[in-house]
């Protein structure tokens, strides 16, 4: 049986020299890292262009519902 896993990557605008990957790169990176940790993503949300700063992110926003509701 496998374990099931939600991920979430996010990329801000504020990036001018590209440090961080694209929303999509993490998406992949995690679906790997699932797999090598026998893990199942099961759902990816992820927020393009929203400042980490602030908790009102809606990809954010639906990781948490979903850890709330188990």
């Amino acid at each position: 049986m496998t374990n099931a896993a939600v991920a979430y990557g996010r990329k801000s605008f504020d990036d001018p020299d590209q440090r961080t990957s694209s929303v999509d790169d993490q998406q992949l990176f995690a679906q790997s890292y699932a797999e090598r940790c026998g893990l199942e993503v099961i759902a990816f949300y992820g927020d393009d262009g929203i400042t980490g700063a602030t908790m009102e992110r809606s990809g954010l926003q639906r990781v948490l519902e979903l850890i709330t509701k188990g």
